[in-house]
Formats: C-alpha cells, sequence, structure tokens
C-alpha cells in the first residue's frame, strides 16, 4: 500500500498551542506515514484557504487542521471566563467547519477538524489538544484508508 500522505494546517493565535502540532507530529511519526505539508495560519479562521491549497495537491491524501476557539475575554485577559463563547465566535467557526466540510467532499479527500470549540469548557482546553490531535491523526489514517478501499471497489 502506497503511503499515506498528510497536511496539517495549525493556529498560531495562541502561544501555548503548538502542543496540538507537536501531538499530531509524534503520532504521524508512530504511525508511521507522512507529514508532507505543515503549514501555519494566523488563527482558526485562516484555516479554509490553505485547506483547499492544500487539499488540491495530488500527494496529499488527508488534510488535518488543528485549533483552539476561545472566548474573547481569555483571550485578552489569560483568565477562564464562567461566560460561554460569543455567537460571533461561533458562528464564524460554523462557517469554516462548513467550508471546510465543503472541501472534503469536493475533492474526494478527508479534510478532519480537530479545533476545539466553541463551547467547549475553556478549562479543559489545554489538556485536551494533545488528545485532540492525535485523534485527528488516526482519524485521518483511518478515512485514507477506507477511501482507498471504497474507490478499488
Amino acid at each position: 500500500m502506497n503511503h499515506i500522505r498528510i497536511g496539517i494546517i495549525y493556529s498560531t493565535y495562541y502561544d501555548d498551542y503548538h502542543k496540538m502540532l507537536d501531538a499530531a507530529l509524534t503520532e504521524i511519526e508512530k504511525q508511521s506515514v507522512l507529514a508532507s505539508i505543515v503549514s501555519p495560519v494566523p488563527g482558526c479562521y485562516d484555516m479554509p484557504l490553505l485547506a483547499k491549497i492544500i487539499v488540491q495537491k495530488d500527494y496529499i491524501d488527508a488534510v488535518i487542521c488543528l485549533g483552539v476557539v476561545l472566548p474573547i475575554p481569555y483571550v485578552s485577559t489569560g483568565a477562564a471566563p464562567d461566560d460561554e463563547i460569543t455567537s460571533w465566535d461561533e458562528t464564524l467557526a460554523n462557517n469554516v467547519l462548513a467550508h471546510l466540510d465543503r472541501l472534503s467532499i469536493e475533492y474526494g479527500k478527508p479534510v478532519v477538524k480537530e479545533i476545539i470549540g466553541p463551547g467547549f469548557p475553556v478549562g479543559m482546553v489545554e489538556e485536551q489538544m494533545a488528545e485532540y490531535a492525535v485523534a485527528g491523526v488516526r482519524a485521518a489514517i483511518q478515512l485514507v484508508k477506507e477511501v482507498r478501499r471504497l474507490s478499488a471497489l
């Protein structure tokens, strides 16, 4: 079977969230797949354009998008707010997810969305980042294998 080649897009908006990328790259190495493209974006809302460019590459089998959407009070103060995320953030996040879903369907390749939030408990974000990233790698691999199997029928 051909190697699985993955493109990763990760948000650089928060300094702490390189942990998602590190966890994904570690899992990619463990799974013996290739991270053919690793591309930063300023924030999660900027992912669809780069996802489209990457998913169009013939040598890419799947794209994994890594990031976190947090409420503005958390970003500006560093403190975990009691309030839920704003409806504007929720609207933007849902729009990004819908665009990424369309790319997956249009190009017939998995575009895995490991974007934590909105509405995720802020206090749990840091402890869940690595788990989300690892789950994204595993999902991408499983989906690529299934796409290949179904395409061969």
